[in-house]
């Protein structure tokens, strides 16, 4: 069963802000951290104790919500939030959305209602609640599907099922709000019964079974409580609808919007590093980068040198799991026999400790190794040891990047960039653990050593935390004997992965795909990654300012229109502008008011010009905030260039994603193209874009066998003019741009799974015309129909379906008696072949221009891949020959029954040879 993990989020920072008054965590600039810090701390406790499929960060509304409504008293005793409290509240915000952690807010609604609602919803789609809040509440929503975790007086995480919510608070969940609305809550100055305290609301609830049963037999009950109950009777029923929590939200968001997204490395990073947060920062830097790598620290040589010799150490042995024997590398002799052995043995596992995630700033601190399970031995490069580093990395790099050996490691990019930046080629890398994770399970959240070892091998790894006072210190604060295990395991537990996953790969058929395609490709990311891209940031900042001039014009003309002034990122000052002040037409209302999202607006575009002026400044502040203004931020100091992280095991369907920055978001029309154009070539060399044309409805058409799909790339024909001609019954020459149109939508539809209903509102047309459309496409192409269903079928039947490679996805509520999570599996199974199979191209297309480049145009490199198009810097001298080198490359990258186009052109920037 999957797994939501709901976090209240205010909640959390209230407890720490007020557990650490009396010594609050103060940054030098005076700032108080301790709400963000304790955020952070509770987050990662969570998540490593509760792995969860999806998660869900809720945060109350910033307004009244709708029980100031219907009480105006409703919390009118707690004091204003305290302004150092306050004040961390953007930061936290800020930092939440760097990490792209999902999070959910509504006005209207408190954190608790948001809680409820998806509960509910897991309910129905049989996925399991965990609720992390310190609110007693929210203890009613605890049920054999739900439950609540606590946090303790120690800090610990407490569960409660229905039974502990019985054992703590005297009731089931069920009857909660029964208790509260007869002894009401003094937090929230909810009323109750007056004069009714816990105890008597206890057994009265006991006796009679809930508040309906306690006035069901009033007359039963007898003297003054009968009084106070008959006079409070109002204040009972008003009670228990304020601590009543929702659970009917229109979240309007799919599961797959909580699932796990790459964070924005840089920009989280800079974050902690501007409120100084770094005791917190490696268990951030762990979860958004999965290293191993280490904070830097300004520990001095000679303390370093007083470090007395460490013996081997020996973990004492649970039940039945074999001793762990970890060595410390203490002189010359001894390194001299560990290379020796590693260079005898040559197949081992390898892992660094850095002094940060930016290789071009960061230093080795040491090296772990380990040829066997349960054993490993660590070299020590900060000075602990009486080895010369200088001399020691050099026997250590002839060592490993000697020929036939084969080096298994955990995120081995990382390791790769690492040697690359002291000038060595670690070419050597053979397995990677977490990508080998990724192709047994690619639904899975996460890949990362600590997960993995817990799910695969059922152990719990020595976290950072655990050695480092909750990150207080770093490894070189801490002493040897302890960094030799944390050290030493990262290479033994790797090691023990390659041993459970090596045999997987076999059962599962994957090797081809893991040491054919995933593999090799490590290695192009890493290079491309350590390249980067020269960003000219003063056109960026030309952007900045015309853009800026274009919003405060926008603005002007849209308070002119609604004759009157308002907050234009504000979606509920919009609604009440247009819908209450200014009486345009609208939707559907729902709890949250009127919707002013794309399509709405674009609607009221046709007549209003309010409306398009509001769409111009949003397109406007959207890309000014995510890009124009941000990307000058990510240029890295030591190489003047941006360098965005490739990320090769989050997408189910095999397709890379990138972030810091995301360049795959980009937009690549209409004022992207400007954004673009600042991603340039240096001076004397040119940017080649190549392009696939049309890549996943060739692969359609190879995989579906249809003939009339075909036939029309092979004979080069424009398929969308030629699915138009069949669909609208009408000769080339009269298919309008607005048919061409249609069938392009139609084409693609048909890859992406999209029903008559999805199809009917990208068209602006009814469903029934949507499904003839359809209908008319799969009797024109009539294999094409019968690949979908054999697809679903073969998902239906194995449990998975595969791309041309061989890669497996699960497809899980295939067989669903929920119509739409079943028709959600069957859309996913159709895309996965299709998409996946295109993703598996681009990649081996990757791999073939990076090893003919390399072959024929050393001073040539492939820099970005964006979807389908790869952009290589080159010198201009030789533009159109490596040009010329890429599409044929591109183009024979795999053998279809349609042949593949590759759109190649160069210029001196991305924007304009797109």
């Amino acid at each position: 069963m999957k797994k939501f993990l709901v976090i209240d989020t205010f909640g959390i920072i209230y407890r720490y802000y007020y557990i650490m008054l009396k010594n609050p965590l103060v940054n030098s600039k005076g700032e108080n951290t301790s709400a963000i810090f304790g955020f952070l701390r509770t987050y990662f406790s969570l998540i490593e104790k509760y792995p969860a499929d999806y998660t869900c960060i809720a945060l109350d509304s910033t307004r009244d919500t709708f029980r100031q409504k219907i009480y105006p008293e409703y919390k009118a005793n707690r004091e204003s939030m305290p302004e150092d409290l306050r004040s961390q509240i953007p930061l936290l915000y800020e930092l939440i959305d760097a990490m792209h952690l999902p999070k959910l807010r509504f006005d209207d609604f408190e954190a608790d209602d948001i809680v409820g609602t998806i509960a509910e919803l897991n309910k129905k789609e049989k996925v399991r609640t965990i609720i992390y809040s310190p609110d007693k509440d929210v203890m009613q929503l605890v049920d054999d599907n739900t439950v609540v975790i606590a946090s303790d007086r120690e800090n610990n995480l407490v569960e409660y099922d229905r039974e502990g919510v019985f054992k703590r608070r005297g009731v089931y969940p069920e009857r909660i709000i029964d208790l509260l609305a007869l002894m009401g809550d003094a937090s929230d100055n909810i009323p109750g019964v007056p004069g009714v305290g816990e105890k008597t609301a206890l057994k009265l609830i006991t006796d009679f079974g809930s508040l309906d049963g306690v006035y069901e037999n009033i007359e039963v009950i007898q003297g003054k409580l009968k009084e106070k109950l008959v006079n409070g009777r109002e204040k009972a029923y008003l009670s228990r609808e304020l601590c009543t929590i929702k659970r009917d939200i229109d979240i309007g968001l799919p599961y797959s919007a909580f699932e796990k997204q790459a964070a924005d490395v840089s920009q989280t990073l800079a974050i902690l590093d501007r409120l100084e947060l770094r005791a917190i920062r490696k268990k951030v830097e762990v979860f958004i980068g999965g290293s191993s790598a280490a904070v830097p620290n300004e520990a001095s040589s000679e303390s370093a040198q007083s470090e007395k010799f460490i013996p081997p150490a020996v973990e004492k042995p649970k039940a039945d799991v074999p001793p762990v024997h970890y060595y410390l590398i203490e002189n010359e002799a001894m390194l001299s026999s560990l290379l020796a052995d590693l260079a005898a043995k040559r197949f081992f596992a390898m892992d660094f400790e850095t002094t940060g995630l930016d290789v071009f700033a960061s230093r080795i601190i040491g090296i772990s190794f380990s040829m066997k399970a349960h054993e490993a031995f660590y070299i020590d490069l900060s000075g602990r040891t009486p080895l010369d580093r200088e001399k020691t990395l050099a026997m250590v790099w002839k060592t490993v990047t000697a020929p036939g050996i084969r080096i298994v490691g955990q995120n081995l990019k990382f390791e790769y960039k690492v040697c690359r930046a002291v000038g060595v080629s670690l070419d050597n890398i053979y397995f990677d653990t977490m990508i080998a994770s990724y192709l047994i399970n690619p639904g899975q959240r996460y890949h990362n050593m600590d997960f993995t070892a817990k799910e695969y091998l059922g152990y719990d790894t020595l976290k950072y935390k655990d050695i480092t006072d909750n990150a207080t210190k770093t490894l070189l604060d801490v002493d040897l004997d302890t960094v030799l295990k944390y050290a030493c395991e990262d290479a033994d537990i790797t090691f023990r992965l390659y041993e459970y996953c090596a045999p997987k790969l076999t059962e599962r058929d994957l090797e081809k795909l893991f040491f054919e395609l995933e593999m090799p490709l490590v290695k192009v990311l890493a290079c491309m990654e350590y390249r980067g891209v020269y960003i000219d940031t003063g056109r960026l900042a030309e952007l900045s300012d015309d853009y800026g001039k274009r919003l405060a014009s926008l603005e002007k003309k849209v308070f002119a229109e609604a004759g009157k002034e308002f907050n234009l990122g504000s979606p509920k000052q919009i609604a009440e502008t247009l819908f209450d002040h200014m009486q345009l037409e609208h939707g559907k209302k729902t709890k949250t008011g009127y919707s002013t999202d794309e399509e709405v607006l674009a609607k009221l575009a046709e007549k209003h010009a309010i409306a398009r002026h509001l769409m111009e400044h949003r397109t406007f502040s959207k890309l000014k905030n995510t890009y124009v203004d941000v990307l000058p931020t990510l240029v890295n100091k030591a190489t003047g260039r941006i360098h965005t992280s490739y990320n090769q095991t989050v997408a189910a369907t095999g397709r890379l994603s990138s972030s810091d920055p995301n360049l795959q978001n980009i937009p690549v029309i209409e004022e992207g193209r400007s954004i673009r154009r600042a991603f340039r070539a240096p001076e004397g060399t040119s940017l080649i874009s190549a392009d696939y044309s049309q890549i996943e409805l060739r692969v359609l058409a190879h995989v579906s066998g249809d003939k009339a799909l075909a036939h029309a790339f092979a004979s080069g024909e424009d398929i969308h003019r030629k699915t138009a001609m069949r669909l609208y019954s009408v000769s080339e020459k009269n298919v309008t741009p607005s048919m061409r149109h249609v069938a392009k939508i139609i084409n693609f539809s048909i890859v992406y799974g999209k029903t008559p209903f999805g199809l009917s509102k990208e068209l602006g047309i009814s469903r029934a015309e949507a499904d003839q459309f359809i209908k008319s496409y799969f009797a024109m192409y009539a294999s094409v129909k019968d690949f979908t269903q054999a697809a679903v079928d073969g998902a239906r039947d194995k449990g998975y379906v595969e791309t041309i490679m061989g890669r497996r996805r699960t497809i899980e509520n295939i067989a669903s008696r929920n119509a739409t999570l079943r028709a959600e599996a069957e859309r996913i199974a159709v895309n996965t072949v299709v998409q996946g199979s295109a993703a598996d191209l681009i990649k081996i297309a990757m791999a073939d221009c990076d090893r003919e480049l390399a072959a024929r145009h050393p001073d040539a490199y492939v820099i970005m891949q964006v979807h389908d198009e790869l952009v290589i810097e080159t010198p201009t001298g030789s533009a159109d020959a490596v040009a010329a080198l890429i599409k044929h490359a591109m183009e024979d990258a795999m053998h279809l029954s349609v042949p593949l186009i590759a759109q190649v052109h160069v210029g001196e920037n991305w924007g304009d040879i797109h």
